[in-house]
C-alpha cells in the first residue's frame, strides 16, 4: 500500500481504477460513481412460516397464526424466493406467487418443488422483473396440493428496493 497524502480536496487524491468497474481516478469522482452505483440497490427479506401441513389453495402468509399476506414496504423487485419444509423429501407442492389478488392477470410466478426440502428460485430463468411492486402492494402466495401436502414451511422472499 502506498504512503499516505494529505489533501484538502478528494478531487486532487489519485485513485486507482486498475483492476475495478470505476471510471474515476480520483477519490471525489469515485464515491460519486460508488454512491451511483449503489444507489436503489437496497435489499430486504421478509419471510412466511407455516407449523403444520398446508392444505390445498392455502395461503401462504406471515405465519399460520397470523394468515396476513406479505405486505411489500417500499418499491421493489422481488429478485429471490428461498423454500425449505420439514416434511421429508417425498412431498410435492406448487405455489403461486400474485400481486395483490388472487386472479389469473395478477399470477406472475407458479412454483413447483417435488420431492425436495430445499429449493432456490433465483435470477436465472425465473423472471420476477414482473412485477414491479410498488409501496403498500401485497405479496399473496398460495400451496397447491400435487401429492403429500408440504408442512412446516419456511419461505423467504427477498426484494430488491427500486
Amino acid at each position: 500500500m502506498g504512503s499516505t497524502r494529505h489533501t484538502q480536496v478528494s478531487g486532487s487524491t489519485p485513485f486507482d481504477n486498475e483492476g475495478t468497474a470505476f471510471a474515476s481516478d480520483n477519490a471525489r469522482d469515485a464515491i460519486i460513481e460508488a454512491t451511483n452505483l449503489a444507489t436503489g440497490k437496497a435489499r430486504f427479506v421478509t419471510s412466511s412460516v407455516h407449523n403444520g401441513t398446508l392444505s390445498n389453495n392455502q395461503l401462504v402468509g406471515v405465519s399460520n397464526l397470523v394468515n396476513n399476506p406479505i405486505v411489500v414496504p417500499v418499491t421493489s423487485l422481488l429478485s429471490e424466493v428461498t423454500f425449505y419444509q420439514d416434511g421429508g423429501g417425498n412431498r410435492d407442492g406448487e405455489y403461486e406467487f400474485y400481486r395483490n389478488t388472487q386472479s389469473a392477470p395478477n399470477l406472475f410466478f407458479t412454483w413447483t418443488l417435488q420431492n425436495t426440502t430445499t429449493a432456490v428460485a433465483e435470477g436465472g430463468g425465473v423472471d420476477f422483473t414482473s412485477p414491479n411492486f410498488t409501496k403498500g402492494d401485497l405479496l399473496l402466495v398460495y400451496f397447491n396440493d400435487t401429492g403429500a401436502n408440504h408442512r412446516d414451511v419456511a419461505l423467504f422472499y427477498y426484494f430488491q428496493a427500486t
